[in-house]
């Protein structure tokens, strides 16, 4: 009798939690995003007033300023971003120590400003609470990337890691996501767009200097370390990696075919089929 109870007992516990379950999906499906402002959720959408005190609406916008403004080859992924301004903004990415240790420095007087302001613990509702936790994490690690970014670390002397982790390795589709709004119309147009390219070979040669100063003041990674790191850049970039200029060549009639064959380094040249 009693295994009859239990047994009864986990199936209503287990009904119960898929019913429970369900509701939430359908709940969170039904929820509408913040970006999507009607007046039945502009109130549960607007900051509250500990919020508006303490300027977080403005630190908030000011951070993803300031994450553009240092990284104009991220200029693509800005929200509501024109084409215009991508083509005005965008920039290969630098690897430079001098633009490193301004976006390490830059990123810590953020987060320097946000730990200063005061804000009442259970005053701010709880995305309020979520996102100020998550900026300043996001600070703490230099706009969201650990790897080869933080100038004091000095870990951007070092070269890639297994996982291609680094900003070195997100070009390709930086590549893919800026340069389709570059499709020359004029000789000026093409002026600019061989000018990009220039930069694009500026930043594999700097990050090369990079790694060279590192051997010579001894920052460097072990030999298994070394090899998985030439893993991970052959990983992604590897129809170059296995054809070498050919695979460049090649890239452009592949791309054409197949633009959504990531990782690539001149894939971008689907955009101007």
């Amino acid at each position: 009798m009693r295994v009859i109870l239990l047994l009864v007992l986990a199936g209503f516990l287990a009904i119960t939690g898929l019913i429970c379950l369900i509701t939430g999906i359908v709940l969170l499906t039904r929820d509408t995003p913040c970006d999507q402002i009607t007046p039945k959720i502009s109130e549960k959408c607007s900051y509250s007033e500990e919020a508006v005190r303490g300027s977080l609406d403005t630190f908030l916008q000011k951070v993803q300023d300031s994450h553009y403004r240092l990284h104009p080859n991220r200029i693509a992924y800005k929200p509501r971003v024109l084409p215009s301004e991508i083509r005005g903004k965008y920039c290969s990415y630098d690897p430079s120590t001098s633009n490193i240790k301004l976006i390490t420095d830059e990123a810590w007087a953020l987060l320097d400003e946000i730990n200063k302001t005061r804000f009442q613990v259970h005053k701010p509702k709880p995305r309020e609470r979520k996102a100020l936790a998550q900026v300043k994490h996001y600070l703490q690690h230099v706009f969201g990337t650990p790897y080869d970014v933080n100038y004091y670390a000095g870990d951007f002397l070092m070269g890639p890691n297994l996982w291609c982790w680094q900003p070195l390795c997100e070009t390709p589709s930086e590549i893919k996501k800026s340069l389709c709004h570059f499709k020359p119309n004029s000789t000026r147009d093409l002026e600019n767009l061989l000018s990009k390219l220039v930069e694009i070979k500026e930043t594999f040669a700097q990050y090369k200097k990079n790694m060279e100063y590192g051997v010579l003041v001894g920052m460097v990674r072990s030999v298994e370390e070394c090899n998985a790191g030439i893993n991970g850049l052959t990983s992604s970039f590897r129809n170059i990696s296995i054809k070498g200029a050919m695979g460049k060549v090649q890239m452009f009639s592949q791309s054409a075919r197949h633009p959504d064959t990531s990782a690539e380094f001149y894939i971008f040249t689907s955009c101007f089929k």
